[in-house]
């Protein structure tokens, strides 16, 4: 007997009155993607190099134990076990790690006994970083770390050996839904100003690699760890040694050898900056921004241009001087201790952030340079912390023995530093789509341009001497675990902000509407009915208050 058609709810805008039609199978399944399809790869093992990088990583974490085996009468015997069970342990983890891409999700297969699948679906992958050191290089290998916003410091998916070939085929795999090998996404193409793909932004030249490494905080670390040895080495040397070294050599050959210390820090700087940023290349490619860099061992990181969540500019102290900054990006799950990662550029002219920011990232307007400065209420309040936390560390320096409480006069002029570059440095700017802030830390200014609709959370404070000021302070939190700040803003504007940031502009719903059917009785002509009472008898409708610009909305 066939069923009669459901009729729709109450209030429900459509007409019940049209044949449904009735079946008594079951409806057929979803269509599934054909294999080999653009953006699928199919179930494969890793490179077979996994066999022995995986081995030798496990012997060098062995060597402990075997250190402590070397001794011991059955050494050999012990020591043929673990060659086989290392020899075991990597045959089995290549043989059953699996990875694959289908339905816009990646999975990870693995474990001989315990079997474990990871899935991680595209559309919440944030960046790709490839990487590979000596040993991988010599086998023509790379290993690539899959980032998602709820990991933090950790990669949600390690693949340790992919060969090229197959890494530019996971890479197109991962790309954003719509985003297939080689092309870009709908979004990305119809940006204004945005670049063919592929195209190379920019790229670090020698002479900015140099100047780098000497005003980067390489220099600094080498002479202070050098301080440590130093330290180390006069408890550790013979009292008659120590006194020889300093009667025979400090007392004539101090600033001599001060200065062979300089310059071996330099060496050590331009060296380890060198290996590190050497061949720097930023590339756009459709919607994603490709940087690659290293020299030994080398990165290839991918980040979709939409998971950016802001981009800071970071101005150095001692590149403050000659106009220099660096540029990062705020991405979900790059966490805090992953400043290489997060690296857009590692230096420019503070003149050349806007027309690189127009070039690889054209859908975020980030005034980093137009910033206002706050009232000047507020900044008679940034010198008081910094100046009162150098005078309380000067008066406990004051109580080091001898010559050693000439040191008190560092913290105050660190402090009278600290606070007149704080007061020169905060401000912040408001556009429809961004909330951009400056602020000055010890050693460094930064200022943070955040999309609105990106910002996590929004914190205003106010002490009771801000109250009496009518000022507040803000801090804005990101998902990558880091953020932006202002300690004294005026307190209007800081609760602008706090109803503004972190706010998506959303349309009603549409009405549900209904096709008309060709068994549908037609209807007559009746009146429409207003959406909104009209006439001077008809209750007024309160408009809906709004604070600021239109937040932006974002797909």
């Amino acid at each position: 007997m066939p069923r009669r058609p459901r009729r729709s709810a109450p209030g429900w805008p459509c007409s019940p009155d049209w044949p449904v039609p009735v079946t008594t199978s079951d409806p057929p399944p979803l269509a599934t993607d054909p294999p080999g399809r653009p953006g699928e790869i199919a179930e494969r093992r890793l490179h077979p190099a996994y066999l022995l990088i995986s081995a030798g990583q496990t012997v060098r974490s062995a060597i402990p134990v075997a250190a402590a085996l070397a001794f011991s009468p059955i050494r050999w015997w012990a020591l043929g076990i673990g060659g086989v069970l290392v020899v075991l342990g990597a045959v089995t983890g290549w043989w059953f790690r699996r990875y694959s891409v289908s339905g816009q999700v990646l999975r990870i297969r693995s474990g001989l006994l315990a079997r474990k699948e990871q899935t991680v679906p595209v559309h919440r992958i944030t960046a790709l970083d490839a990487h590979r050191g000596l040993v991988q290089r010599l086998f023509g290998v790379w290993g690539l770390r899959v980032q998602t916003p709820g990991d933090g410091e950790r990669a949600t998916v390690r693949l340790a050996c992919l060969s090229g070939r197959a890494l530019d085929e996971l890479r197109a795999a991962l790309a954003d839904p719509g985003a297939g090998p080689g092309r870009s996404s709908p979004g990305a193409a119809g940006v204004p100003g945005a670049r063919p793909p592929g195209e190379v932004i920019a790229r670090l030249r020698t002479g900015r690699l140099l100047i780098a490494a000497v005003t980067g905080t390489s220099v600094p670390l080498l002479l202070a760890g050098a301080a440590g040895v130093w330290n180390r080495l006069q408890e550790i040397l013979p009292g008659s040694v120590h006194r020889w070294l300093r009667q025979e050599i400090l007392r004539d050959l101090t600033w001599l050898l001060a200065l062979a210390l300089l310059l071996l820090a330099l060496l050590g700087a331009v060296l380890i900056t060198s290996l590190r940023l050497a061949r720097f290349t930023l590339v756009r490619d459709g919607d994603r921004l490709r940087i690659s860099r290293g020299l030994l061992a080398q990165r290839s990181g991918t980040v979709i241009v939409d998971r950016i969540q802001a981009v800071r500019m970071v101005e150095g102290l001692w590149r403050r001087p000659f106009g220099l900054c660096a540029l990062e990006v705020e991405v979900a799950g790059i966490g805090k201790d992953r400043d290489s990662e997060r690296t857009l550029f590692p230096l420019l002219r503070v003149t050349e952030v806007p027309d690189l920011l127009a070039r690889a990232v054209p859908e975020l307007v980030a005034p980093l340079t137009g910033v206002q400065r706050v009232p000047a209420r507020a900044r008679r309040r940034y010198p008081t912390l910094p100046l009162l936390t150098g005078v309380v560390l000067s008066a406990l320096a004051l109580l080091l023995p001898g010559r050693w409480a000439v040191l008190a006069v560092v913290p105050v002029t660190v402090a009278v530093l600290v606070a007149w570059g704080q007061v020169r440095a905060a401000g912040l700017a408001r556009t429809p789509q961004t909330v951009t802030l400056r602020w000055h830390r010890v050693l460094a200014r930064h200022t943070v341009s955040a999309r609105s609709p990106r910002v996590q959370l929004t914190h205003v404070t106010t002490t009771p001497f801000q109250r009496r000021a009518d000022l507040a302070g803000i801090r804005l939190a990101l998902s990558s675990g880091r953020g932006a700040r202002l300690r004294h803003l005026d307190a209007d504007t800081g609760r602008a902000l706090q109803h503004t940031v972190g706010r998506r502009s959303r349309a009603l719903p549409a009405a549900p509407t209904c096709p008309a059917g060709p068994t549908d009785p037609p209807g007559p002509a009746g009146p429409t009915e207003p959406t909104e009472p009209t006439g001077p008898t008809g209750p007024a409708v309160p408009a809906v208050p709004h604070i600021g610009p239109t937040p932006a909305t974002y797909r």
